[in-house]
């Protein structure tokens, strides 16, 4: 198996290996100086029967040393590469034999260096002619295989050329003499003189450039260049390799390490080096981290080709603002991240809109209509971090918090989001040991019948309070509970002791009630939790009639075929099922039909501000359904005798609130039981 660098390249990616081995030079891929892969050029240039034998070794050890040559030639060369992407160097084969080599440096992310290698030692060899008797070297110039011009560099002239020249331009010997050096390159006069004075003056020996062929064609070459006197005049002596198809590799080698296999954007490990690049310059610039909201179910629900589908569109349309941004990218999984050089914040948000009103169209996927939504996570640099991880990761939290927000889908980072996380980590951590600590208790609250005034239930309401933390709300670690999993343990727990606390009052002699207790959406997605209740109230030795379900209209949200089974089973052994703070979330009339509940509970809400005309109208509306559907109904959060009388004049059935008692011990709460009415 190859090695996978840094997280993204695979090289036993079929595509990959086959451009990785067919690569037309010989490249090493180093993890800072140690190599870690290699293709098969590497081992026939420097003799190795084995790659084993190459990869892990250090790519010093490669330098040629003799007795002109000491280690400090290694300092050199670190300098060499940090300085220059390309120069010629002594290396060594297998055998220790040296040979001269032109090598290339491509950096990659983090550690991570691409070495193409090529042997020039014949070049060397034929520049050596140059200095010989003239009539060698036009033997040797006349007969070679290697594309060689003769150009007079007072008027860029081609002054001979050799049969390989004459073959390749397309051109007879005669045609070709007639021409320039301008008449054959696509580079610019100018340019082309720049180079050929760094020639002259000994600075520079090779460039690429373009030549173009008498059919019109152009093709990428490396000039190789060496001034030589002949009869007493200088001259160019200059050697061609067509590198077409060696550039064409290396562009497409050089896209599938910067891009995206699926999108064909660019890649995480891209935008990062980027992004380093404008640090680095000291640029402003800001990150746009994009996530799309509840990706998963399109996975889950209509398989991966239609999410890669819906994923590839998603590119398409970013790429409508590829001259906005200076780099888009997919950052992974459903996430994709934006650069853009500018800390404006009107100016971010506003393009941050233009964003998202790219979800506004539906995505056409084989026949299904498909409408999404998507949130962004805004951090700018130098303002919320100082390098890549921390920017990054200051726009995913931003990211994550505009995710919790129904309306404001776009968040530029605070750094008091930092505190938040810490505050939440902190509580999941010490969550996780509270049943094990007994920190976890019940507190219960009456419920209490309109008609007769008497106790007729209780709501099981969970409380916590943690050792080093003291008392911890429900509305803070609850929802850290369900997204850590934890919520199915301690769900569990506060369902057991509801049910032995209620079989003990009835041991006792009291009224018989229902004890209500709230079970969460994940809870009931669970296929065994029908047989999870039947096991509590088979150790508890309770009664199925006396325990309630509460459920929120959170589980229409999802899975609901597969909660409806496990509600179906429940209610088939007498449990009933009660539909907690109704009124503020996902169900319709179909889905309340569907559930088949036994009983409405008002949200507390509508009850808050009882005088507006509107609260009033709405609870009206929701008893009189509850009563056309034969549910019974709940009304929270009655705390005044205002609340009292309006509740018992539109005939709601029962009540609950702090009018009656607040949440109490179950001690305390034997006492309510005591009571005829309360």
């Amino acid at each position: 198996m190859m090695t996978q660098l840094n997280n993204k390249y695979l090289l036993d990616d079929d595509y990959y290996k086959k451009v990785f081995n067919k690569f037309p030079e010989a490249v090493i891929i180093l993890d800072k100086e140690k190599i870690i892969e290699c293709n098969n050029l590497s081992l026939n240039l420097f003799e190795y029967s084995n790659k084993g034998d190459l990869v892990g070794k250090n790519f010093y050890d490669l330098l040629y040393y003799d007795e002109k040559i000491d280690e400090s030639t290694a300092k050199d060369f670190k300098k060499i590469i940090k300085d220059k992407k390309s120069f010629r160097w002594l290396l060594k084969k297998a055998n220790g034999n040296s040979f001269l080599a032109e090598v290339s440096f491509v950096k990659e992310s983090g550690n991570f260096l691409n070495v193409f290698v090529r042997d020039v030692s014949k070049e060397s060899e034929m520049f050596d002619l140059l200095t010989q008797k003239e009539e060698e070297y036009t033997n040797f110039f006349r007969h070679n295989n290697a594309i060689m011009l003769l150009v007079d560099p007072r008027n860029n002239k081609i002054v001979d050329a050799n049969k390989s020249a004459c073959e390749y331009y397309g051109y007879s010997k005669k045609e070709l003499l007639k021409l320039k050096t301008d008449d054959i390159n696509v580079l610019s006069k100018e340019n082309l003189n720049k180079e050929i004075k760094k020639v002259k003056s000994g600075e520079k020996r090779a460039y690429g450039l373009k030549n173009k062929l008498s059919n019109g064609e152009i093709r990428d070459v490396k000039a190789f260049i060496e001034p030589i006197k002949i009869n007493e005049k200088v001259l160019l002596h200059t050697i061609v390799y067509d590198v077409t198809e060696e550039l064409d590799i290396k562009r497409k080698y050089k896209f599938l390490t910067d891009n995206d296999s699926l999108t064909k954007l660019y890649n995480k490990d891209f935008f990062i080096n980027e992004l380093d690049k404008r640090i680095k310059k000291n640029e402003k610039v800001s990150i746009l981290l994009i996530d799309i909201d509840g990706f998963s179910k399109i996975n889950d629900n209509l398989g991966h080709i239609v999410g890669d589908l819906i994923l590839k569109e998603i590119s398409i349309r970013l790429k409508k603002y590829k001259d906005v941004f200076d780099v888009i990218s997919r950052f992974g999984g459903d996430e994709f991240i934006l650069l853009y050089e500018s800390v404006n914040i009107r100016e971010i948000f506003e393009i941050s809109k233009r964003i998202l009103d790219l979800f506004n169209k539906p995505f056409i996927i084989d026949k299904h209509r498909i409408y999404l939504s998507a949130s962004i996570g805004l951090s700018l640099y130098p303002y919320h971090g100082l390098n890549s991880s921390f920017l990054i990761k200051n726009a995913e939290t931003a990211m994550y918090k505009a995710k919790d927000c129904k309306e404001d889908k776009i968040i530029l980072y605070d750094k008091n989001f930092n505190s938040e996380l810490w505050e939440q980590f902190t509580i999941e951590n010490k969550l996780r040991n509270s049943i094990e600590k007994d920190e976890l208790y019940i507190k219960y609250q009456p419920v209490v019948s309109t008609k007769t005034g008497k106790v007729i239930g209780a709501e099981a309401l969970l409380r916590w309070e943690s050792e080093e933390m003291g008392f911890i709300p429900p509305d803070k670690f609850i929802p850290i509970a369900e997204s850590s999993g934890m919520i199915y343990k301690i769900g569990n727990w506060v369902l057991k002791n509801a049910c032995i606390q209620n079989r003990k009052w009835i041991d006792q002699g009291f009224n018989p009630i229902f004890m209500a207790v709230n079970i969460s959406s994940k809870q009931l997605e669970q296929l065994d939790f029908p047989d999870i209740v039947i096991n509590i109230l088979k150790e508890t030795k309770l009664s199925s009639k006396f325990l309630e379900l509460e459920i929120t209209e959170s589980v229409c949200a999802k899975n609901f075929d597969r909660i409806i089974k496990n509600l179906n089973k429940l209610k088939k052994l007498g449990i009933k099922i009660s539909m907690d703070d109704f009124g503020t979330g996902y169900s319709s009339l179909n889905k309340l039909k569907e559930l088949n509940i036994n009983k409405l509970k008002i949200d507390k809400s509508f009850l808050m501000d009882i005088k507006k005309i509107e609260n009033t109208k709405i609870i009206t509306a929701i008893i009189s359904m509850a009563k056309s559907l034969g549910v019974d109904i709940v009304a929270e959060g009655v705390e005044t005798n205002e609340h009292l009388h309006f509740l018992k004049g539109k005939m709601c059935d029962m009540l609950q609130g702090y009018f009656f008692s607040k949440p109490v011990s179950d001690t305390t709460f034997e006492k309510l039981l005591s009571k005829k009415y309360i």
